[in-house]
This record gives structure tokens, sequence and C-alpha cells, in this order.
């Protein structure tokens, strides 16, 4: 219930001793009550109702050769760093289930259970949910990646070890990993059509604990189609066909044919991509005219 104050005015009275007098000889008393009335009704309302909760995150790692710039927890989709055995807690977070995720851990360290998993927050409280994170003792895998020729593949490569990703690389780079010691099969994958290795792969490695060991990786790109000339030829795939196109390609000084498509339908309308890694083409094997694009 709101109250309001109504000002009311106190008139001097007549007379009076003699301090009184000079007083209100010199000013007027103004006084001010304030009575409070009614303005309303229905009650006080009281403070709206909480709606999130927190949660606390919290890491414990043992073993050997920790993570020495510890990880990242994400919760739904923001992220930060915490250490290796440490605590972060993300207060005003809505009343539900949260997916939290513990990431930047090192290859020799393993985390035990579900990871990412769903932590549910409540109203008014503090949820906790701890990452139990174990290390082996280690070494360090270095990488190196180079590339000639062009176009070079725009997203870079995926370096993999024993069906594994381990982590993905530019063109021309040299990624350091720390993993348990041990023996791997590596392997570098996700080339561009255009792009193929000139190296050995896999290439198989030991990784001693607290040593260094070296691999490579040489990748070679070309234009595939852009110093070519892509022509379509007609065949007659079986005697009682009608006679069909597929597309070729041809060396500028008429050498080297290669047929690049053979189906029983109509392969047509071929055009190469700017960066030459591209051929796009009209056929009808699905039953109508589609775009294919072969690199």
């Amino acid at each position: 219930m709101r109250k309001s104050a109504l000002p009311f005015l106190l008139l001097p009275r007549v007379g009076g001793n003699r301090r009184t007098r000079r007083f209100l000889q010199g000013s007027a008393a103004l006084i001010t009550f304030a009575l409070l009335v009614p303005s309303g009704c229905g009650g006080d309302q009281g403070p709206p109702p909480l709606t999130t909760g927190s949660l606390r995150v919290r890491t414990v790692t043992s073993g050997s050769d920790l993570d020495p710039d510890g990880y990242t927890v994400t919760i739904g989709t923001t992220s930060q760093s915490i250490g290796t055995n440490a605590s972060v807690t993300v207060r005003d977070l809505s009343v539900d289930t949260h997916a939290v995720q513990l990431s930047g851990v090192e290859l020799n360290c393993d985390v035990a259970g579900a990871n990412p998993r769903d932590v549910s927050v409540t109203t008014g409280a503090t949820t906790e949910t701890t990452f139990a994170v174990d290390c082996l003792a280690a070494g360090t895998v270095e990488v190196t990646i180079s590339t000639s020729g062009e176009p070079a593949d725009p997203d870079g490569y995926a370096l993999w070890a024993d069906g594994s990703l381990w982590a993905t690389t530019g063109v021309d780079s040299t990624v350091s990993l720390t993993v348990s010691a041990g023996d791997y099969s590596l392997e570098l994958g996700d080339l561009a059509g255009n792009c193929e290795l000139s190296s050995p792969t896999p290439q198989v490695i030991s990784v001693s604990i607290g040593a260094t060991v070296a691999a490579s990786f040489q990748v070679a790109c070309e234009n595939l189609f852009l110093d070519q000339i892509v022509f379509v030829r007609q065949a007659q795939h079986q005697p009682s066909d009608i006679h069909f196109g597929d597309i070729y390609v041809i060396d500028p000084d008429g050498a080297n044919v290669r047929q690049l498509t053979n189906t029983p339908q109509d392969d047509d309308h071929p055009a190469v991509s700017p960066d030459g890694t591209k051929l796009l083409f009209d056929s009808d094997r699905s039953g109508d005219h589609e775009i294919y694009v072969m690199n």
C-alpha cells in the first residue's frame, strides 16, 4: 500500500512569551507534517522471484607433465580459461540444463567421464561439476607441413594419429604436440581435390618421455583444369544406344587426352572454375538434367 505526504502550515499564535514573540517577529514558522494516507490498494508486491542460478566448474588434474597453460571450459556458447587444478563460477544462468565441456586438454591427458556433459542449474543455488583429468609422462612431436603449387588448400589439412584427430594445420606450418610416450602412425588428410601428398604416408614415429620427435609432410597442388582444353565427345556405349556425350581434357599441344566421364547418360556443357580446381558440367544421369562438380 503506497503512502503520500500532505503538507500542513502551522500558523503562529498571537501572544506567548518574549522568546517566542521575538522568533515570530523575525519570520513565519512553516512546519510540514507528513500525513500518511492510503493512495492505493492490493498491499506490498515484494521482490520478484528468482529465475537464475549458478554453476561452479572444478578441475582436478593428476599424473605427470600436466598441461602448463590449463584448459578452456565452455558452458553453452560462453568460454573461459580454467587452471589444471582450479574452479570457476558462472552466475546468472537460466534455470535449465546446460552443456559443459572441457577443452584444450593435451594429448597425453584424458578426461574421465562424459565430456561434454549436461548439468542442471536450479533456482537460487550453485550447482557444481568436476572434471577429473589424468596425465601420463610425455614427449613432444613436431610436425612440419609444406605445400607447393597453387591454388593451395584454403582451409588447411587435418593431422591424424592412429585414427584420432590430433590437430588441424595450415598449408605451411609447424605444430608442436605433447603426447604420451609410445608409437604412433601419422597421416595427413582433408586435402583439396587438386592437391596430393608427395611424401610417404602414413609415417610411423616412436615417442620417448622427455624427447622431441620430428615428422614432415609435403603437399603438391596444381590447377587441374586451368591449363587444359575441356571438350565433349559423342560416344555410343552399346550398339543400340544413341550417341551420348562424355567429357575429356587435352593439353594445349594436343597431347595427353584423358576421359573424365564414362556413363550411358549425356554429360555436356563443361565449365572450369576460375581457379582451375573444379569442373562443372550438366548431366541427366539421375533422370533429370542437373549440375555436377568434379575436382
